[in-house]
């Protein structure tokens, strides 16, 4: 799947489609993650991802980065919404909807963790409903390592659900990526 281009240097600059409703387009995240893609002679799998998170918890978002940073011979372009992004300042909570669709838009994955958080979220609803409804992206749920409880509208919604660990949601993503 093509998607704009990666954005260089980290620049913090938007893209906008044209239009009298110009939805930014965040290039923040989307830098190549992970080794050279070049393995073998050949270009390796780069995958599109949409990981949804909760400004509230910040900490297990950056983790699952981490995780998903460290994986051997595994690529992706982070397509989330920073949580500095001026996106988050939209005029309206259809502005903010519209921009992270588009964003969805170029994923061929959506990731979400089902903490219990999740359950009371608006926001990830929302996500969820564009992801599934809107996109017919497959959705994995990550359940949060030794959480004794998840989020069932996560994991009901989910096309797979996965442990906190690299080789599950890295095999998740390989597995159900469009």
């Amino acid at each position: 799947m093509n998607g704009p281009p990666l954005a260089s240097g980290g620049s913090r600059a938007g893209l906008f489609l044209p239009g009298p409703s110009a939805i930014p387009i965040l290039e923040a995240n989307r830098q190549l993650r992970g080794d050279s893609p070049k393995e073998s002679g050949k270009m390796a799998k780069i995958y599109n991802l949409f990981i949804s998170h909760s400004r509230s918890y910040q900490d297990a978002y950056d983790k699952l980065v981490g995780l998903l940073d460290s994986a051997g011979n595994f690529h992706y372009r982070n397509y989330s919404v920073p949580k500095n992004d001026p996106v988050h300042n939209a005029a309206n909570v259809e502005a903010l909807y519209k921009a992270i669709k588009t964003q969805m838009s170029f994923c061929q994955a959506v990731l979400i963790i089902s903490g219990v958080y999740a359950s009371y979220s608006k926001w990830i609803d929302r996500e969820i409903r564009c992801a599934s409804k809107d996109f017919s992206k497959p959705i994995i749920a990550i359940r949060p390592w030794g959480a004794g409880r998840t989020s069932r509208n996560v994991e009901e919604a989910a096309t797979k659900t996965v442990a906190w660990n690299t080789a599950s949601i890295v095999s998740a993503i390989r597995e159900v990526a469009i």
